[in-house]
């Protein structure tokens, strides 16, 4: 298969990764890779995510009594139900572009140079926006900016609509857990690296979904 031309933003964005890479090695870094492809991200989002949505629906059911609720579709127009699951859809495509958003403020919060380093676009492969920095992170920092995306829309969100008893709404948060199964993919690969003893750094894959770490040892 052919590969695809980069965008003028990768390009930019392959420079960029390739100074800091320079001057990191210059450092006594060693560059290691990790990059996912698309099908895999996509199939292993829903394999990971699954049980925090399945313990979420659990509760939506178990809080509002809903194997013990008779519902009464006569009772509703259809056209509700369409106005319903219309706003559902622009609700979901919205939490798609806040989710990206999320992480550029935690980013930009941890970024030298603020949203200077915080780009975002929309990978065709994976079809779905993206956003990216500039800058190295450490893996704390990584990890926080990967996972609060998920938290606020999904878990937070999730909680409120369980108490709430909106069915309309939980499922929105429902999808945004599911969307956070790539985050939280490099999460667990961060995690599997070992830094006791070690200086890392992270730097998100400038053409790929993916990320590039820098390991350097301080003892």
């Amino acid at each position: 298969m052919e590969k695809e031309e980069l965008t003028e933003a990768e390009k930019k964005r392959a420079e960029v990764f390739n100074q800091i890479r320079t001057d990191l090695e210059s450092q006594g870094y060693v560059c290691h890779e990790k990059i996912l492809t698309p099908t895999y991200a996509n199939t292993m989002s829903i394999v990971y995510m699954l049980p925090f949505a399945a313990l979420m629906i659990v509760l939506y059911c178990i809080h509002n009594k809903v194997f013990s609720t008779k519902f009464d579709f006569k009772s509703t127009s259809i056209w509700v139900y369409e106005f319903r699951l219309f706003l559902s859809v622009l609700g979901m495509t919205a939490c798609i572009f806040l989710h990206e958003f999320i992480h550029g403020i935690f980013f930009a919060i941890f970024a030298k140079n603020g949203w200077k380093s915080v780009s975002f676009g929309f990978n065709k492969a994976a079809f779905a926006p993206y956003c990216t920095t500039k800058e190295t992170l450490t893996k704390k920092q990584y990890i926080i900016a990967a996972v609060m995306p998920t938290i606020v829309l999904g878990f937070a969100l999730g909680t409120v609509a369980i108490f709430i008893g909106n069915v309309w709404f939980f499922a929105v948060t429902v999808v945004m857990v599911f969307g956070g199964g790539g985050d939280f993919i490099m999460i667990h690969n961060l995690l599997k690296i070992k830094s006791k003893g070690k200086d890392v750094l992270f730097f998100d894959h400038p053409t790929a979904i993916g990320s590039y770490f820098f390991v350097k040892e301080t003892n």
